[in-house]
């Protein structure tokens, strides 16, 4: 009897449990629903913080502030996936909250460090936009040049030295990336031309694509951020070097039996055509053909002088490089005391030095950049040293204070009369 009514007792208690399992069930899948549904509210204002966090990225709080934005990125990848895993409306409040305080956060660094560091925001940006990212080797020398960013970007006392290193060296970083993107396809044409014997039977053509690349190479180097004229030096290098690699072809077709100048003219031909065909003039084309020989004597005639200018001058006294036609002496340090000192001495070396390079180029124009107080007393120095005062020209750069660039038009070539 008892047993029966213990049985009986025991069912009951299981189906209540069972009832209620699935009615507990049904309103917690009714609940998560619900809440799912709701939460498609927040959809805009994650997306809306994720839009922020890419234009912290562009504005370089991973330097500026670094902890803040990590911070940031990872509210937002949490608040993501509450969202979309139907959590609480609660849990994805808290979390935008705290996005919202790292954020403002990051926002106060960034406003406050910005203009301390300035020269470096800029110069990193040369590296950012230079596709740097695309190898990585150079993505790890940016990682260690951000890691000593971020050091000063912190320290309230800027160490003047070693900020200025620091520019430089992603001045270099960006340079190189820019050299690498641009002249890529000529360095590898000239060098499969080299392995399909264009010293021996392609000479000219190899001599004008070697020159047209260093003195890309050359120009890059010396109008840092002047994309214009890096692209224009860069697209003739190219267009050399593909003609290099037409004339090579041509003679590989005739078993290296045709002279080049018959290789030559059959390009020529074929590319005169198809500008015709296609209406498009290729002016670096025609150069290469119509002055292929006067540009070959200009290049070694600049080539020669840029040699000449870099001998008088020491590593630490200036850097020469070469930008377009013209011979770029860029004085790293240079001071004019009142009383003649030790430092007065060494100022009029460095001068007589500028000068005799100078008289040896024949300058056509001679242009002096730098602070007012460095090119007045060098503008009179040249002149009483044998400058002539009509190449002569100045211009007043106030961010320069103890350097000068000095831009030299050197004489054209002679050219030889039979």
């Amino acid at each position: 009897m008892f047993r029966k009514i213990f049985a009986t007792l025991f069912v009951s208690i299981v189906v209540l449990a069972c009832i209620n399992l699935i009615m507990g069930c049904s309103h917690n899948k009714k609940e998560i629903v619900e809440e799912a549904i709701s939460n498609t509210e927040f959809s805009p204002i994650i997306d809306d913080a994720n839009q922020k966090i890419k234009k912290a990225y562009e504005n370089q709080w991973d330097v500026l502030a670094a902890y803040e934005l990590k911070q940031s990125e990872k509210n937002v990848a949490e608040a993501y996936k509450l969202n979309t895993g139907g959590y609480k409306l609660s849990k994805i409040d808290r979390v935008m909250k705290d996005f919202n305080l790292n954020y403002r956060e990051g926002e106060l660094l960034a406003q406050a460090r910005a203009p301390r560091v300035e020269e470096l925001l800029a110069a990193r940006k040369l590296v950012l936009t230079s596709g740097v990212r695309q190898l990585p080797e150079d993505d790890k020398k940016l990682a260690l040049l951000d890691q000593k960013f971020r050091k000063h970007a912190e320290s309230n006392l800027i160490d003047v030295q070693k900020f200025t290193a620091l520019v430089a060296d992603y001045k270099k970083l960006a340079n190189d990336m820019i050299k690498i993107g641009y002249l890529r396809d000529a360095r590898r044409m000239v060098q499969v031309a080299r392995f399909n014997k264009a010293k021996k039977y392609a000479p000219r053509s190899l001599n004008i694509a070697e020159i047209h690349l260093r003195n890309a190479e050359d120009i890059i180097d010396s109008n840092r951020g002047n994309n214009a004229i890096q692209q224009r030096f860069a697209l003739r290098a190219t267009t050399s070097a593909n003609i290099l690699t037409e004339v090579i072809e041509e003679q590989k077709k005739a078993n290296y039996k045709m002279a080049e100048s018959a290789a030559i003219t059959i390009v020529q031909q074929r590319a005169l055509k198809n500008q015709y065909e296609s209406g498009i003039a290729n002016t670096e084309m025609e150069l290469f053909f119509t002055n292929a020989e006067l540009q070959s004597l200009k290049e070694k005639h600049l080539q020669m002088a840029l040699v000449s200018t870099q001998k008088h001058f020491s590593k630490g006294e200036a850097s020469i490089n070469r930008q377009g036609d013209k011979i770029l002496i860029h004085i790293k340090k240079i001071e004019f005391p009142v009383k003649k000192t030790k430092s007065a001495r060494k100022s009029d070396k460095l001068l007589n030095k500028v000068a005799t390079a100078a008289k040896e180029l024949g300058p056509q124009e001679m242009v002096l950049q730098g602070s007012e107080n460095t090119i007045n007393p060098m503008m009179s120095y040249l002149q009483t040293n044998g400058i002539s005062k009509s190449v002569l020209q100045s211009k007043t750069d106030t961010l320069q204070s103890s350097g000068v660039d000095i831009l030299i038009t050197p004489a054209p070539p002679i050219e030889k009369t039979e």
